[in-house]
């Protein structure tokens, strides 16, 4: 069960992790899609429109405290999360706009001017065909990148799983 009085208690930790994690995946949202080749008033879109906190932390959060790996206000705080940001993201796609605007000139002139000069190349790449030499590279290293993240990410978990087998003090 959530605690009312916890969420209240927890309210300053609750609205820092809302900033952190709605500017964290806003943030890597809007690199993924600019990087892809979207423009970066779209990519801007995207990054704030799912930047909500929701049901998949709720998951891992009720995962952690059955499983007795999390502290005991862990939940509470996590609903909290999910609450604010749910109710945070429609405000923040009414003022998408204004914000892109803002942010826009914030960034350096030679940083927007190298986003654009990318976005249209990519895009003339991909009107080339699927023939393109460019475009086959491209997707040759994408695939390269992704084969060894899924490699690491594997080497990763079947380490976490052979430590809590393992008694890790007698290893030198």
């Amino acid at each position: 069960m959530v605690d009312p009085p916890l969420l209240v208690g927890n309210a300053p930790l609750i609205l820092l992790l809302v900033i952190v994690l709605v500017l964290g995946k806003a943030c890597a949202c809007f690199v993924t899609a600019s990087f892809m080749g979207s423009p970066s008033r779209d990519a801007f879109r995207t990054g704030v429109g799912i930047a909500q906190v929701c049901e998949f932390s709720l998951i891992i959060g009720a995962l952690g405290k059955s499983l007795e790996v999390t502290p005991p206000g862990f939940l509470p705080t996590a609903v909290g999360v999910c609450v604010v940001s749910t109710l945070l993201n429609p405000l923040l796609l009414r003022r998408v706009d204004a914000m892109y605007e803002r942010a826009r000139g914030l960034v350096p002139h030679r940083l927007r001017q190298a986003s654009y000069l990318y976005t249209h190349w990519l895009a003339h790449a991909a009107r080339r065909g699927s023939g393109s030499v460019v475009r086959r590279v491209v997707w040759r290293c994408v695939w390269i990148v992704l084969v060894n993240l899924a490699c690491v990410g594997g080497l990763f978990m079947v380490a976490a799983f052979l430590s809590g087998r393992w008694d890790l003090a007698r290893l030198p």
